[in-house]
């Protein structure tokens, strides 16, 4: 059984890149909110975090890094994402033995609702609708050995748009390897590998004339067709160091290559400085391509793609619960999101 679902995990990986190398994609994914990073820890480094995770968060980055959980683990993670966006998570992670753990997650996005607008209403109807996005985890992770674990992530992703609503399910997967030198971890993980997502519901409702041409025919109920729209498949790589660690210091370093489906590929670079596994301070670079040469779109000239350095840092502290052996660690991230301004994510996670 174990390597069964091992070959699955380590096929899945290695195709990862295969899948999306030379393809054009832009705009052609739906459940686009998996692409938000969970955790003020990983999004405060820029999103290079998949081979150092080792925490409750890991359920969104990499399944195998909770196999470095010791006890039961919950965590809170809220993200006041673009305009009045709100992107929370709520995970917990429980080992079962030495070398066996299962997790649990809940992922939601929401915003206020929206006035509706029509061809005869463009400034609204005064009506409104609201819409929603939510995905639901279930993870197990084994240790293989002392250094090397899998991890695999089965989940249910439903979105909501007025009265119609699109769902299906994917899987995650993750592997992590430490090689014993100076903290040198590598990982990998791809996520949301799955069905496509297709909207049904009373909105497709219409009436139709089944023969325009001769008059007098009553209309007939009659749906629209709406396609079909695959998830944003991401594919990451990376490597994490400890460039010191010295009695109450420790400066760790990652580095990661992302691979979505339908964004170009790119790099990412963070840092987590840690004293006294109480105080954290972190900081991370993105480097993507988020421009094009307007000059050459004026002109019908083929594009050219503006990569940009976009900073994000972030700061935890943990400390123990008075009169209980629980402790708790509180993070915060900002990230630059360039034309987007930016978000700043907040989180509590227990060890109890």
């Amino acid at each position: 059984m174990y390597k069964k679902v091992l070959c699955m995990i380590v096929t899945l990986l290695l195709s990862g890149s295969l899948v999306f190398a030379g393809t054009d994609n832009v705009g052609t994914s739906a459940a686009n909110f998996l692409k938000i990073g969970i955790g003020p820890r990983g999004t405060g480094m820029g999103g290079a975090f998949v081979a150092q995770v080792n925490d409750v968060t890991a359920l969104y980055w990499n399944p195998s890094g909770i196999t470095q959980v010791q006890s039961l683990e919950v965590g809170i993670a809220y993200t006041d994402w673009i305009l009045d966006i709100q992107h929370n998570f709520l995970g917990a992670v429980y080992p079962l033995g030495k070398s066996n753990y299962i997790g649990l997650s809940f992922i939601t996005l929401s915003m206020s609702d929206m006035e509706k607008t029509e061809p005869l209403y463009p400034d609204g109807t005064g009506a409104y609708f609201s819409s929603s996005d939510m995905a639901i985890g279930l993870s197990y992770a084994r240790q293989l050995t002392d250094r090397f674990s899998v991890g695999i992530t089965a989940k249910f992703i439903q979105e909501t748009i007025s009265f119609s609503t699109a769902s299906t399910m994917a899987i995650d997967a993750g592997t992590q390897f430490d090689t014993g030198f100076h903290g040198l971890k590598i990982g990998a993980s791809i996520l949301n590998f799955g069905g496509k997502m297709t909207l049904k519901g009373t909105d497709q409702m219409t009436k139709a004339d089944i023969d325009a041409v001769i008059d007098g025919n009553p209309e007939k109920e009659a749906r629209l067709e709406t396609k079909g729209w695959p998830l944003p498949l991401i594919f990451r790589f990376g490597m994490s160091m400890d460039f010191i660690n010295s009695g109450n210091n420790r400066l760790t370093g990652n580095f990661d290559f992302i691979d979505p489906r339908d964004v170009n590929p790119y790099g990412t670079i963070g840092a987590e400085y840690t004293w006294g596994n109480a105080l954290f301070l972190r900081g991370g670079l993105i480097y993507r391509s988020e421009d094009f040469n307007e000059e050459k779109l004026l002109h019908y000239e083929e594009l050219e793609l503006i990569y940009k350095v976009r900073p994000a840092f972030g700061a935890g502290i943990r400390f123990q619960i008075p009169g209980l052996k629980s402790r708790v660690r509180m993070d915060y991230s900002y990230t630059d999101l360039g034309v987007l301004t930016n978000s700043h994510n907040f989180s509590f996670i227990f060890n109890l």
